[in-house]
Protein backbone atom coordinates (compact mmCIF):
# COMPACT_ATOMS: atom_id res chain seq x y z
CA UNK A 1 0.00 0.00 0.00
CA UNK A 2 1.37 3.40 -1.03
CA UNK A 3 0.76 6.31 1.37
CA UNK A 4 0.75 9.95 0.37
CA UNK A 5 3.23 12.40 1.88
CA UNK A 6 0.74 15.17 2.56
CA UNK A 7 -2.97 15.74 3.02
CA UNK A 8 -4.99 18.89 2.37
CA UNK A 9 -7.85 19.70 4.73
CA UNK A 10 -10.69 21.50 2.99
CA UNK A 11 -12.69 23.23 5.72
CA UNK A 12 -16.41 23.81 4.99
CA UNK A 13 -17.70 24.62 8.49
CA UNK A 14 -18.15 28.32 7.80
CA UNK A 15 -20.66 27.45 5.09
CA UNK A 16 -21.97 23.94 5.47
CA UNK A 17 -21.83 23.87 9.26
CA UNK A 18 -23.24 27.33 9.91
CA UNK A 19 -26.12 27.09 7.47
CA UNK A 20 -27.54 24.28 9.59
CA UNK A 21 -27.55 26.40 12.75
CA UNK A 22 -30.69 28.23 13.85
CA UNK A 23 -28.71 31.26 15.05
CA UNK A 24 -27.46 33.59 12.35
CA UNK A 25 -23.90 34.65 13.14
CA UNK A 26 -22.75 38.17 12.43
CA UNK A 27 -19.84 38.75 10.07
CA UNK A 28 -17.74 39.59 13.13
CA UNK A 29 -18.61 36.27 14.81
CA UNK A 30 -17.73 34.41 11.61
CA UNK A 31 -14.45 36.34 11.53
CA UNK A 32 -13.59 34.98 14.99
CA UNK A 33 -14.06 31.41 13.71
CA UNK A 34 -12.12 32.22 10.54
CA UNK A 35 -9.21 33.64 12.54
CA UNK A 36 -9.02 30.44 14.58
CA UNK A 37 -8.85 28.42 11.35
CA UNK A 38 -6.15 30.77 10.07
CA UNK A 39 -4.14 30.36 13.29
CA UNK A 40 -4.47 26.58 12.91
CA UNK A 41 -2.89 26.99 9.45
CA UNK A 42 -5.88 25.64 7.56
CA UNK A 43 -5.03 26.45 3.95
CA UNK A 44 -8.38 26.00 2.16
CA UNK A 45 -11.65 27.42 3.49
CA UNK A 46 -15.14 27.48 2.01
CA UNK A 47 -16.26 30.67 3.75
CA UNK A 48 -19.89 30.97 2.65
CA UNK A 49 -22.37 30.96 -0.17
CA UNK A 50 -24.00 33.63 -2.25
CA UNK A 51 -27.64 32.61 -2.10
CA UNK A 52 -30.78 34.62 -1.49
CA UNK A 53 -31.16 35.33 2.26
CA UNK A 54 -34.75 34.06 2.11
CA UNK A 55 -33.43 30.62 1.18
CA UNK A 56 -30.45 30.47 3.57
CA UNK A 57 -30.61 33.31 6.12
CA UNK A 58 -27.32 32.20 7.71
CA UNK A 59 -25.45 33.23 4.53
CA UNK A 60 -27.04 36.68 4.21
CA UNK A 61 -23.85 38.48 5.24
CA UNK A 62 -21.41 36.50 3.07
CA UNK A 63 -20.29 39.53 1.06
CA UNK A 64 -19.63 41.55 4.24
CA UNK A 65 -17.74 38.62 5.73
CA UNK A 66 -15.68 38.19 2.56
CA UNK A 67 -14.64 41.83 2.62
CA UNK A 68 -13.23 41.24 6.13
CA UNK A 69 -11.25 38.11 5.21
CA UNK A 70 -9.72 39.19 1.89
CA UNK A 71 -6.49 40.16 3.65
CA UNK A 72 -5.81 36.44 4.27
CA UNK A 73 -6.35 35.47 0.65
CA UNK A 74 -2.63 35.24 -0.12
CA UNK A 75 -2.13 32.63 2.60
CA UNK A 76 -5.41 30.75 2.19
CA UNK A 77 -7.49 29.52 -0.67
CA UNK A 78 -10.94 31.04 -0.18
CA UNK A 79 -13.91 29.40 -1.87
CA UNK A 80 -17.63 30.21 -1.84
CA UNK A 81 -20.63 28.30 -3.12
CA UNK A 82 -22.35 30.15 -5.96
CA UNK A 83 -25.45 28.37 -7.23
CA UNK A 84 -26.30 28.92 -10.88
Amino acid sequence: MKLVNEVTIYEVGLRDGLQLESKVLTAEEKLEVFNLLHEAKVSEVEFGSFVHPRLVPQMANTSDFYSQIQQHEAKMQLVALVPI
